[in-house]
């Protein structure tokens, strides 16, 4: 052995590889080790190394440490290793020479190559490759330094002496199609479909009763409300998905001077739903004309919308049959039936995975006996409802949600008639965020043709912003709204005739967590007679499991002593009123409100059953603590 620097004492250094793998393709590596060295002046080793053999351009100086791993080196080129030892005054000379070549094998689409990344060896040695499909995919190929060798699930290497590579096709036994829907609906096939290449398949959409087809999504492109897409000539795979909506439409119904119709104004129904309107003229007038979207009809008491899939409009016209029919009052109830009055009891905001109530009790039929109730989820993530036999109160459970979501329902009550009135309720879901409060300002009385402003600024929301308004008229003869989804909308006022009209509007707020909040105000337009007052009285404080007393006593109308009172529950736990038309109704406090300071909200109408003008009042019961 020469010597360089000096003089060191002759002693065998074996100098080795460990077999080194690299999961970066073009920087590879090597992993270096050597015997200690038996001559006590060593005290330390380097390693030398480049491209040309006995000329070496970089150094690693490994102290006094047995083994190296030298990075960066590029996988398309032989290496050249050397080992020294050193003392405090000279270095030896170089040990034998180690050479290293890469085998660098391709990372697959639909398999694997095992080992993967770059994979050092000596000069010499042999190295094995595993080749794997993924399931559903054979091998069509393997490619030793971009030379065909056959579709092999294993290929050997065999006396490297330079860098190679490796490479493997897969092509598929079948493609697979993944289908799925959402809430509302279904995809037949549903889940993964295997299609043979070139194959074709069918999917079919179905919409729930009540529900439609929004879209159908294949590949992550909007396709429409298709009800059936074609795969033709499958060569690869896909993903097709449908999601589904519970429509809801608009029914408008007004009258001219001389009668009513009954649920009055604008209604909001779900698809596929029914609504039945009762027309019933004042005394000394007779029905003139029913016209539905502007098409005469037969004259009748009552009209049915059948399994609405749109918006529409209903008109009954009157006539008086003496000169002073303009005095008339209501002609007698008696033989006549009217539509049941649908009410799907409060807007709640629950937690997420609590125990959620719906309740229809406090619905209505004054002419017969209700014979169902339907519950329909209208929007937010599908939950499973589960109902009563009579299907008046249904549960379900709140789904769990980190940021909030909103929830909306529909019930369907129908009589024995035949005849169905809907209603809607909101359940806001969260965890820790709290629901915005919806403010559609107070009631007002207006003169026909009046620029009437509606307010919402009193609208807020406690821990985020309201991020959208929507004003929607839901009474009275239709008028357009400018700036409808702003917090300050208007309208002009229309000729009511000499009796007035009262306008209903409904405020829809959403916050920043997709939590909901509604209110309404009422404009009445007035000429000769004014609006009934609605009087509910002061706040009132209850205690679990008590009974509570609404009154509505205090309400009066300047011009008429016949009007009636309609209650409502709008926010908190659902309760059932002992009887929601009656002047003082009652209600029990459910245990369910006994952990916290819980409010509920009520609402009192009353009209009067002369002119149909309407005047509302609101009453907070807080529930005390246990």
């Amino acid at each position: 052995m020469n010597w360089r620097f000096g003089y060191l004492k002759c002693m065998a250094v074996l100098f080795f590889l460990f077999v080194c793998f690299s999961s970066n393709a073009f920087a590879a590596q090597v992993q270096l080790a050597w015997n200690r060295s038996s001559d006590l002046a060593v005290i330390g080793y380097k390693v030398h190394y480049g491209t040309q053999s006995k000329n070496y351009s970089w150094v690693v100086d490994a102290g006094n440490s047995l083994g190296t791993t030298i990075t960066g080196l590029s996988n398309s080129q032989t290496y050249y290793f050397a080992a020294t030892t050193y003392s405090a005054h000279a270095e030896s000379d170089y040990s034998p020479e180690l050479v290293v070549n890469f085998i660098t094998p391709a990372t697959p689409a639909y398999g694997q190559i095992s080992p993967s990344g770059a994979v050092a060896l000596m000069a010499g040695s042999s190295q094995t490759f595993s080749i794997t499909p993924l399931t559903g995919y054979k091998i069509s190929g393997v490619l030793a330094d971009n030379v065909q060798v056959g579709a092999l699930s294993s290929y050997t290497f065999s006396d490297v002496t330079g860098p190679h590579t490796i490479s493997a096709l897969f092509t598929p036994t079948a493609f697979t199609i993944t289908s799925s829907a959402g809430a509302g609906g279904f995809i037949s096939p549903s889940g993964a479909r295997p299609v043979a290449p070139s194959g074709n398949i069918t999917f079919a959409i179905t919409p729930n009763a009540g529900y439609v087809v929004s879209e159908v999504v294949v590949d992550g492109v909007n396709q429409g409300a298709l009800t059936s897409y074609n795969f033709n000539n499958v060569m690869d795979n896909h993903t097709i998905s449908a999601t589904f909506t519970n429509p809801l439409y608009t029914i408008a119904a007004s009258t001219s001077n001389g009668g009513f119709i009954s649920p009055a104004g604008w209604r909001r129904v779900p698809h596929g739903a029914n609504q039945t309107f009762t027309i019933m003229p004042f005394a000394n007038y007779k029905l003139s004309s029913v016209k539905v979207d502007g098409t005469p009809v037969p004259l009748t008491s009552q009209y049915t919308f059948s399994n609405i899939g749109a918006s529409h409009q209903i008109r009954a016209n009157f006539v008086s049959t003496n000169s002073n029919g303009l005095n008339g009052k209501p002609i007698s109830e008696s033989g006549m039936t009217f539509a049941p009055v649908a009410d799907a009891g409060p807007d709640q905001d629950v937690m997420s995975g609590s125990t959620v109530r719906l309740d229809g009790s406090n619905s209505t039929d004054s002419g017969s006996k209700i014979a169902s109730y339907v519950w329909t989820q209208m929007s937010g993530p599908h939950v499973n409802i589960s109902c009563a036999s009579s299907g008046r109160q249904c549960t379900f459970k709140a789904p769990q949600t980190t940021i909030g979501t909103s929830l909306a329902f529909n019930l369907a009550v129908t009589n024995t008639a035949g005849m169905t009135s809907n209603d809607s309720c909101l359940v806001n879901v969260s965890a820790s965020d709290a629901a915005p409060v919806a403010n559609a300002g107070p009631n007002s009385s207006v003169n026909p043709y009046a620029i009437v402003n509606l307010n919402a600024s009193g609208t807020y929301d406690p821990d985020g912003k309201i991020t959208s308004y929507k004003w929607l008229q839901i009474q009275g003869p239709p008028v357009p709204i400018i700036n409808f989804d702003t917090p300050n909308a208007s309208f002009i006022a229309p000729d009511p005739g000499p009796l007035g009209v009262s306008l209903v509007f409904s405020l829809l707020v959403t916050d920043n967590f997709g939590l909901e909040a509604r209110d309404q105000t009422t404009v009445n337009v007035v000429t000769a007679d004014t609006p009934p007052a609605a009087k509910t009285g002061p706040a009132l404080k209850a205690a679990v499991s008590k009974t509570v007393a609404l009154d509505g006593s205090g309400s009066h109308d300047a011009t008429s002593s016949n009007y009636s009172y309609r209650w409502k529950q709008l926010s908190g736990v659902p309760v059932m009123l002992s009887d929601p038309t009656a002047v003082r109704p009652t209600f029990l406090v459910p245990a369910q409100t006994g952990a916290q300071n819980d409010e509920m909200l009520f609402m009192l109408t009353v009209t009067d059953a002369y002119d149909g003008l309407i005047g509302t009042s609101k009453c907070a019961v807080t529930v005390q603590p246990r």
